[in-house]
């Protein structure tokens, strides 16, 4: 059931889901051992009943979606008095490497550069045969982050409207889309970190933790599923250095995000969330109750240092 609290705030009902069991302890994190047991209860790993040959990266419907396949509609969703009983839209799992313990980070940006085109292609295919506005693809790394299996993987979620959170985001033209405008601000206070002839990398003008770098497209009106494969090897190396610099000296947990909006809407603004809970001083950022109470994010950097050291650590690693 999909009900919309007085925060403006979708929430998905989806009692019995959380008894998904994980393969490994919730305390433990990526920098675990991997034992021949774990590899052998891994679906994941290859050969599966999902590819039984080796494989590069795989896209495939969620056994526990939290959302419904059938009745996709548009108009769904969009009032506070409307409780839906089944929520429309598409929940598929991605998985970006065959490898148990090959985390995005440590991912050649090759690798990244093929797994983004097989996502470009999914998201074709969602947009244009199953009514969908919006997708919101994530890849967390971290134990925090609630995956169900240890394997690296994340979930691509499609939904027949906008949500809030990409809709406050995007304009119809450029100079009302406050993605075009953040990246304005990035090159005027100095946080870019990277780009490219298509994208660019920057730590936002108000970050709500020190490692937050947004990558957009620095055309408007473009969507994962419009770029070529010359657009999707740059979008991988400049996901690959942002999140190399996040890792240069320590692990930080991290969700890597992609909001994207139907190529048909006007709307529409590729953007690229890189988001690694960590400070520069080596100790994890925690959200705690400010954030989760008032919605204001206490975050004790200076984004233009962080810039600053972020780009220094790609000049000493450039891959």
């Amino acid at each position: 059931m999909a009900r919309l609290n007085d925060q403006a705030d979708w929430v998905f009902l989806i009692p019995g889901r959380g008894g998904i069991s994980p393969l490994l302890s919730a305390e433990q994190d990526p920098s675990i051992s991997i034992t021949a047991t774990h590899l052998e209860q891994c679906p994941f790993c290859p050969p599966t009943r999902l590819s039984t040959e080796h494989y590069d990266s795989l896209i495939f419907p969620n056994e526990h979606p939290v959302v419904s396949y059938a009745d996709i509609s548009q108009g769904q969703l969009l009032t506070r008095d409307n409780a839906c009983d089944r929520v429309a839209g598409v929940n598929d799992v991605v998985i970006y490497t065959p490898t148990h313990n090959e985390f995005l980070h440590k991912c050649d940006s090759g690798r990244i550069s093929r797994f983004l085109q097989r996502l470009r292609d999914r998201h074709r295919e969602h947009f244009h045969t199953n009514n969908i506005e919006a997708i919101f693809t994530f890849l967390a790394t971290g134990h925090r982050f609630g995956q169900s299996q240890e394997h690296p993987h994340g979930q691509l979620l499609g939904l027949p409207f906008i949500p809030r959170r990409i809709a406050v985001t995007t304009g119809a033209t450029r100079t009302s889309c406050s993605i075009c405008h953040q990246e304005e601000l990035a090159h005027k206070r100095d946080t870019v970190i990277c780009e490219s002839p298509s994208f660019s990398a920057y730590i936002t003008v108000a970050p709500r933790v020190p490692f937050e770098i947004w990558i957009s497209a620095k055309q408007h009106n473009i969507s994962l599923a419009d770029i070529d494969d010359e657009a999707c090897t740059e979008l991988a190396d400049l996901v690959k250095k942002s999140l190399s610099a996040t890792q240069a000296a320590y692990f930080n947990p991290y969700i890597v995000s992609f909001f994207d909006v139907n190529p048909t809407n006007e709307h529409s603004h590729l953007r690229c969330e890189v988001l690694a809970f960590g400070r520069p001083s080596g100790i994890n950022k925690h959200i705690g109750a400010y954030e989760l109470g008032l919605g204001i994010f206490m975050n004790p950097s200076d984004p233009a240092q962080v810039a600053a050291n972020l780009r220094a650590a790609i000049l000493l690693d450039p891959s």
